[in-house]
């Protein structure tokens, strides 16, 4: 299409024949004899390595985007600018004011912290399409090739993701999740746990907190109160009760709730009440509609992660407070996507595609979720 247009633009019409040496000797030739003039030196002086390279990212950001975006919805999204461990620091401490004495002594306040670790590591893949497919394929690998390497990208990312999440819920490794790697909350228990402690003692070494983890049973308006109860009665590390009223919470579920979720979240109608007093309204009794953002992932369901067609998670706004975190190199949260050709690689005739996408996934704050492992 390129050199088309630019033929077209001299007022040259010409069939091209792009799959052959000879035919692009003909292209070149014709292209010499035109008013702007083509001058080949090395490998080429036209940037059409570039042009193709930014076609490829184009078509692997379409691949990449196919695949299940909803852990955006529940993570936060956070760069990092190597692959070293980094570290997320939360400040907490007895700060609340204390009514002064007649003396006018002030009381020392206490500061702790809490750090949550994530990490980047680079993902990647190549591909190499031999010469004789870019001959006989008509050029189809080039659109479909790059999609398949940009597809791969949000693969990896949604395995890790949700097994960490499943492994988080169920408190041992599930699918690729190294057996050595963490499951616990940042106080070194479960990440989801039905146990409490806020004693005056927990309160003021900081290690206070309320249990995040309900009791199994299917979604319903009735488990979706007590979920919520849960959620809203959440606690800092003082025994404070967490102040992110203004963020609205998320529902996580899998598809099998889609419609539970669906009918208790949305609002219905109003409904005419009679004419005693006046005309009157009344609700038709939905308390939740518009309560809870919906997000539904069908990683829930699936054998290799959740495995549960009944389980749910009440989740903060991760802009609050996340209970999982998304790391990437720089902040690039899509793949990069780079072309070789034969010209470029002189041990294989075809074209290489290579995609890289560094990440890291790492849970972060238990008080930003509640789980309800289902019926």
């Amino acid at each position: 299409q390129l050199f088309r247009a630019a033929f077209a633009a001299t007022g040259i019409n010409l069939d091209m024949d792009m799959r052959s040496e000879s035919g692009w000797k003909r292209i070149l030739g014709t292209w010499g004899h035109a008013e702007n003039q083509i001058l080949a030196g090395g490998a080429s002086n036209l940037s059409i390595g570039n042009i193709l390279s930014n076609v490829l990212n184009k078509f692997a950001l379409q691949g990449y985007l196919y695949v299940e975006q909803a852990w955006r919805d529940i993570a936060a999204i956070r760069p990092v600018s190597d692959f070293k461990p980094t570290k997320s620091i939360n400040l907490l401490g007895d700060t609340k004011y204390l009514q002064l004495g007649p003396t006018g002594q002030l009381q020392d306040a206490s500061l702790g912290d809490q750090a949550f670790s994530n990490r980047a590591d680079p993902y990647g893949r190549i591909l190499t399409i031999p010469w004789t497919h870019l001959v006989n394929d008509d050029l189809g690998m080039l659109t479909g090739a790059p999609m398949k390497i940009g597809q791969g990208a949000g693969l990896a990312l949604n395995d890790f993701f949700w097994a960490l999440w499943a492994s988080l819920a169920s408190g041992s490794a599930v699918g690729i999740i190294p057996s050595a790697m963490s499951l616990l909350g940042d106080d070194g228990l479960a990440f989801f746990r039905t146990t409490s402690s806020n004693t005056p003692a927990a309160r003021r070494a900081g290690t206070a907190y309320l249990p995040n983890k309900d009791t199994g049973a299917a979604l319903s308006s009735a488990t979706l109160k007590t979920g919520k109860a849960l959620f809203d009665n959440q606690i800092d590390p003082n025994g404070n009760p967490l102040g992110f009223d203004g963020a609205m919470p998320i529902l996580l579920f899998g598809p099998s709730n889609w419609n539970t979720a669906t009918e208790l979240l949305t609002y219905r109608e109003l409904v005419f009440a009679g004419n005693t007093g006046g005309p009157l309204k009344q609700a038709q009794g939905n308390v939740w509609a518009g309560k809870m953002k919906p997000v539904m992932s069908k990683y829930i369901e699936n054998a290799n992660y959740g495995n549960s067609t009944t389980a749910f998670w009440i989740i903060f706004d991760p802009v609050a407070l996340a209970a999982i975190e998304v790391c990437f190199l720089n902040g690039v949260d899509t793949p990069a996507v780079l072309q070789a050709g034969p010209d470029y690689q002189f041990d294989k005739l075809g074209i290489s595609i290579r995609g890289t996408m560094p990440f890291g996934v790492n849970q972060q704050q238990f008080r930003g979720a509640v789980y309800n492992a289902g019926a």
